[in-house]
């Protein structure tokens, strides 16, 4: 199946894919682009190792990669349009196997970018602040304002994950989205060490960050309904998740640059996930640092 290993079979199988005429030319040659400057040829490897480098390593937004995956699909299923039934029914198998792989599976675009309706306005922060009547109510919306964890990423931070990073700082690793058949994905954010110790002498957890008298972690609802009650109290609507809405784009507003290490440090599937949500930037980990700050 997509044998063309040799010179003169990949230059046979280039020849057909551009020779089609269609509106999918310029995402085609697009691709046979990448796999020349790659090193790869028309065959399953140089098909996955497009798919994963559209998540993974471009720049381009979820609706723009499934155009450019729908071509090579298109013109894989026409190169073996005439052969035997067997081998068409292995190239289907190979290509419902990439939909299905986590790292080459297209990404689900956004319905809508995120409005600054999901977003709360940086000089919003002290008053929320001010509106958390409690130590623990402001110590939730500090950690998810300064890290952007999802609320469940937050509660499950363990101690044991938690470890000095140079003075000033403490790097956790938490756990981000998994799915059936793929393995939950860990990734670190930082918090300044004066917040984590505060966190430490408000909840005196043994094994979780945010822990209850019981050595459970903060139940994840609880989290979300404080923060709702905050944005009440000074006339706003906003839940939990819109704090780390808040956290990307007031970092991209103040950081201009690419995507990929704010898409890392949110813990999205694919760079498209964050180029969907937001704009085409890139935030590095100082500057992160110091969004947070």
């Amino acid at each position: 199946m997509l044998p063309a290993t040799q010179s003169d079979e990949n230059k046979r199988a280039i020849a057909f894919v551009l020779g089609v005429q269609d509106n999918y030319r310029f995402q085609i040659r697009s691709w046979i682009k990448w796999m020349e400057e790659e090193g790869h040829v028309i065959n399953q490897e140089g098909v996955a190792g497009y798919f994963t480098w559209l998540n993974a390593g471009s720049p381009y937004a979820a609706r723009t990669i499934a155009n450019k995956r729908a071509a090579v699909k298109k013109r894989i299923r026409a190169m073996y349009r005439d052969r035997p039934y067997e081998e068409r029914a292995k190239m289907n198998q190979f290509l419902k196997d990439l939909d299905e792989d986590h790292a080459t599976a297209a990404p689900r675009p956004a319905n809508d970018a995120i409005g600054r309706d999901k977003v709360v306005p940086m000089e919003m922060y002290e008053a929320m602040k001010t509106a958390s009547i409690t130590a623990r109510q402001r110590l939730f919306f500090r950690f998810l304002v300064s890290t952007g964890t999802r609320v469940t990423e937050a509660v499950t931070a363990r101690l044991v994950d938690c470890v000095a990073d140079g003075p000033d700082w403490i790097k956790i690793t938490v756990k981000g989205k998994g799915s059936k058949g793929v393995a939950y994905k860990t990734r670190e954010v930082s918090i300044e060490r004066s917040l984590y110790d505060e966190i430490r002498q408000e909840f005196a957890g043994t094994t979780y960050l945010f822990e209850t008298s019981t050595g459970r972690p903060v139940d994840r609802n609880y989290v979300s309904r404080t923060v709702k009650k905050v944005g009440k109290r000074i006339g706003i609507n906003i839940s939990a998740h819109t704090l780390r809405h808040s956290f990307a784009t007031n970092y991209l507003t103040q950081n201009p640059g690419k995507v990929a290490a704010l898409s890392s440090f949110l813990g999205h599937s694919s760079v498209s996930i964050t180029l969907s949500y937001y704009v085409h930037e890139e935030v590095t980990k100082d500057q992160l640092r110091r969004v947070s700050a």
